[in-house]
């Protein structure tokens, strides 16, 4: 198919456009106009003078451990093969030469050549998933080939690096592939190019002088895109957190070469901005999501280590900002040393390189107000409920149908779990399927979404109708308390409000649910609890249940009148792509609104 659509494709982004803020229309018309002047213009090349060039703050490695040593260079033997496993490909041996602008999982190719703003990106009539050639060009599978280098390994690594490099260059035209899409993905390959840089820079591959001008010509028009066409639309997220990111790491490693100031200081005004916007005071992502939560901390935290490492300034709110992220990123990691499956992820890294972080020396904390996340933690009990806003400022973003919602871990075995996200526009049907409520552990009246999905098309986007509010928080050396309820359901000809308890009994590792209802008539009310995976159910009498996972065992007992009971097969997402069965119990009663009452607690 052509991706060259014409009137049709402006036409559907109008439609899509005149949904948003009117602030935003203005912004995107702009874009627009700015993307119709530079249709036939070219980028100008630039005069880079190396001994402007300024090394970042890089690491190379991190553990270096035996068996890390290992793992680089099986991986490294595995990246010069070209095989890679990519957002739940699988392993994948890619085409020699290598096709940058081919979805690989379902063998959609856009168009070379083209101008970016006449590419369709998301075509959701089709399976296919522009993320796969995105990932391929961000060239992170490249990132253990260096750190093998590092480590003393085949001197070809820095040759073999070089040709894929030229490669994609010649492939990929200034503004005119679909790699240039989005500012978010110039802005990504910022990262790597210049980590590669600085691994490979002195290697006589990286010294020939035709390739060195070629790279880093193409390496300075990353930043005059990302600067001109930065996604900076009022709805901001973490797209636009990467492209000033990108823009701050490129200013300063081109140093005193002309407009690398401007971009360094664009990009640091726009992250200063975005810190406070974006994150709340006790230190959460808006975007209501996990992994967009540890990767915007990231994003946060390599400018603000470049500026450091140069003797600029960077603010004790800024510092305090990020700080608080950190902490909230170790009070979600549970005690099997997991995180949630809240919200999206799409398994998005700075740099995928482990390195080791500063012990924390406060306490853990418990509650996070702004985002109306409540941490049941102790020893070896972990519950982590969810009752915040709808995600990046009401908007739906990242975040799920999953007011109410909880995942535990009792006495070390993580058993309930949310269901992930799986893929995004490859599939809107499996897209709306794990962020509605059913994919999550919360109870849904009348079949009905909490937040309303604004369109089966509209895939990041929701109706902000829950407005989840806390009723209680209590700690104390014996037992956790949460109780909170949403408005999702006030819409409904018979209002209903949904209020659940969770009680963490911290000696005996034991949680209830409680759920009751305030409202009149008759509803079906429907509650799932989704285990995790490799949980095994079994039925051991009336209203009671055997969950095992592994050796571990633990008991699920039933209060409740009429509600009908099934075990279930739903599915769970660890990362983008991948889905896999697990089992479920789905409680659904039709009539009055009664209570219902689930405890669980090891055998």
């Amino acid at each position: 198919m052509d991706e060259h659509r014409g009137i049709g494709l402006w036409v559907a982004r109008a439609r899509r456009g005149l949904k948003r803020p009117s602030d935003e229309i203005l912004r995107r018309i702009g874009f627009e106009a700015r993307a119709l002047l530079d249709r036939t213009a070219m980028a100008a090349d630039a005069a880079i003078e190396e001994r402007h060039l300024v090394a970042l703050p890089y690491p190379a490695l991190g553990d270096v451990s035996p068996a890390e040593q290992a793992r680089i260079r099986t991986a490294a033997e595995r990246s010069r093969s070209l095989v890679v496993d990519l957002l739940g490909s699988g392993p994948v041996g890619l085409s020699r030469p290598i096709d940058w602008h081919v979805d690989f999982k379902s063998g959609h190719r856009w168009k070379p050549g083209n101008y970016f703003r006449d590419l369709d990106l998301n075509d959701l009539g089709r399976d296919s998933d522009v993320k796969v050639p995105w990932e391929l060009s961000r060239l992170q599978w490249l990132i253990p080939v260096g750190q093998d280098y590092s480590l003393g390994g085949d001197p070809s690594h820095a040759e073999f690096t070089r040709d894929i490099l030229v490669s994609w260059i010649e492939s990929n035209a200034f503004a005119r592939s679909v790699n240039w899409g989005i500012a978010m993905e110039p802005a990504m390959r910022i990262f790597t190019w210049t980590w590669l840089f600085q691994t490979f820079g002195d290697s006589a591959a990286w010294r020939e002088p035709i390739f060195r001008r070629q790279f880093l010509a193409t390496l300075y028009r990353h930043g005059e895109f990302v600067s001109r066409y930065i996604e900076d639309f009022g709805s901001g997220g973490n797209h636009l957190v990467a492209d000033a990111s990108g823009l701050v790491m490129l200013g300063l490693f081109l140093g005193e070469t002309k407009g690398a100031k401007a971009w360094a200081e664009q990009g640091w005004a726009i992250l200063m901005r975005e810190i406070v916007r974006q994150v709340g005071t006790d230190g959460v992502d808006y975007e209501a999501s996990m992994a967009y939560h540890g990767f915007v901390a990231d994003l946060f935290d390599w400018p603000a280590r470049a500026r450091a490492a140069r003797g600029l300034d960077v603010p004790e709110i800024y510092r305090a900002r990020l700080a608080a992220m950190r902490a909230f990123s170790r009070a979600a990691t549970g005690p099997d040393g997991e995180q949630p499956l809240w919200g999206d992820n799409d398994d998005g890294k700075v740099l995928p390189i482990d390195v080791a972080a500063a012990p924390a020396t406060e306490p853990a904390l418990h509650a996070f107000h702004d985002a109306g996340v409540y941490i049941m933690a102790d020893g070896r009990d972990h519950v982590f409920i969810d009752c915040g806003p709808v995600g990046q400022a009401g908007r739906g973003g990242h975040g799920h149908n999953d007011a109410l919602s909880f995942e535990a871990v009792l006495d070390g075995v993580r058993l309930i779990t949310d269901s992930g996200s799986y893929v995004y526009t490859a599939s809107p049907m499996w897209r709306n399927r794990f962020r509605s409520a059913l994919a999550h552990n919360a109870p849904i009246v009348d079949g009905e979404e909490p937040n309303r999905f604004v369109g089966e098309n509209e895939l990041f986007l929701l109706h902000d109708d829950a407005k989840a509010k806390l009723i209680t928080w209590r700690r104390d050396d014996n037992k956790d308390t949460f109780v909170g309820t949403h408005h999702g359901y006030d819409r409904l000809v018979r209002p209903v409000r949904p209020i659940r308890s969770i009680e963490l009994d911290k000696k005996a590792h034991r949680l209830t649910v409680r759920d009751t209802f305030e409202g009149g008539g008759d509803h079906k009310v429907v509650t799932t609890l989704h285990f995790a995976y490799g949980c095994v159910v079994i039925g051991v009498g009336e209203r009671r249940w055997r969950i095992e996972k592994g050796a571990r065992s633990f008991e699920l007992v039933v209060e409740g009148d009429d509600w009908d009971t099934q075990v279930l097969t739903t599915f769970e997402s660890p990362s983008y792509g991948v889905k896999r069965e697990r089992p479920a119990l789905e409680f659904t009663r039709i009539g009055h609104l009664a209570s219902l009452t689930v405890s669980i607690a090891p055998l």
